[in-house]
């Protein structure tokens, strides 16, 4: 059988310890023929490129090895969208893992299946506290097909509905949207989960725990000093997702665009937490340079309706600055 049903890209740099794992948990043997799982080596120095090509020889069908010039996370996972041949397609860091038992159910639910977006549930999983923490839908019922035409506002309320780690695309309609993820930048998932939902016709929740997200790991991206340290690729990121809504906006349904925004404003008020951790001097130089790009988006009014930056617009920049400084203190001392 040559129909590749799921395209899985897995981009790999320096994670050979997290790595056999994470393709472990693709195998189920009864499903190999309808999977492709796109490897794609980011040129990692470890030793992820024998690894991956030891699954390779095992299951030839199935697992394929790309291995290319270092070019940064969001570079790879373009590779693999260009090199996806499966009907849907879905992204699996290379640390992380899929739970097998709902990677079953998922695969014959998806075979009965033609939607632009299957969402599914995710796990956090804190390896070293030993805990995991679930997320599910739970404004949206499960196992039914939704028209974006028709759906209630209220099923599409979840806090994190607009992650990546829910998100399974067609893969011709993810093409056709042309979207080309900014090279050697993090946090690109957040390009994955929102720019496509501002075109989505239809979606379908299945209700399983399907992604692993491993949460703890040493020089992990999403924890805040390196949100600190990589801060001007958030910024692009960020300024590239409401570049891409003020493009397709005539063309998104209007509530799929109030939830869009909606997440947005959360990721533009991160950024504000994030600058306001900075020394006073160099937070006043940059936070005034992102409130200005903030105040002259079309949306700023909607934006503007969030804690961190009506703060910001309301105190001059020093009572601003102490109080952010001041509530941190006070929250290590009760964490302690």
């Amino acid at each position: 059988m040559n129909d590749k049903l799921l395209t899985i890209t897995v981009p790999v740099y320096n994670t050979e310890e997290y790595l056999p794992k994470c393709l472990d948990s693709l195998i189920i043997d009864e499903y190999m023929d309808i999977l492709e799982v796109l490897i794609v080596i980011d040129g990692s120095p470890d030793n992820s490129l024998t690894i991956a090509q030891e699954y390779a020889q095992r299951y030839p069908n199935t697992f394929i090895v790309i291995n290319k010039e270092n070019g940064g996370h969001s570079s790879a996972i373009n590779k693999g969208l260009e090199l996806a041949t499966g009907k849907y397609f879905k992204l699996l860091d290379s640390d992380d893992w899929f739970n097998k038992d709902s990677f079953k159910v998922f695969l014959e639910r998806l075979s009965n299946l033609d939607v632009d977006l299957i969402l599914t549930n995710y796990t956090k999983e804190f390896i070293f506290e030993n805990r995991t923490e679930s997320y599910k839908l739970h404004s949206l019922p499960s196992n039914k097909l939704y028209d974006i035409k028709t759906i209630d506002r209220s099923l599409l309320s979840d806090k994190t509905l607009l992650e990546m780690h829910h998100t399974t695309f067609k893969t011709s309609f993810f093409k056709s949207l042309e979207i080309k993820l900014p090279e050697r930048a993090f946090y690109t998932d957040t390009i994955l989960a929102i720019v496509p939902m501002l075109l989505v016709k239809n979606i379908y929740y299945c209700n399983v725990n399907l992604y692993c997200y491993f949460i703890g790991r040493e020089g992990q991206s999403v924890s805040m000093n390196n949100y600190i340290k990589n801060r001007e690729q958030l910024k692009r990121v960020l300024e590239y997702t409401y570049d891409k809504i003020l493009t397709n906006e005539k063309n998104t349904e209007p509530i799929l665009l109030n939830c869009i925004l909606s997440k947005l404003r959360d990721l533009f008020n991160l950024y504000y937490i994030i600058l306001s951790k900075l020394s006073y001097r160099q937070a006043k130089l940059e936070l005034n340079k992102w409130n200005l790009f903030v105040k002259n988006t079309k949306y700023y009014h909607f934006f503007n309706n969030k804690n961190t930056i009506t703060l910001y617009n309301l105190f001059p920049f020093f009572i601003f600055w102490n109080a952010i400084f001041f509530y941190r203190t006070i929250k290590m001392i009760i964490k302690h």
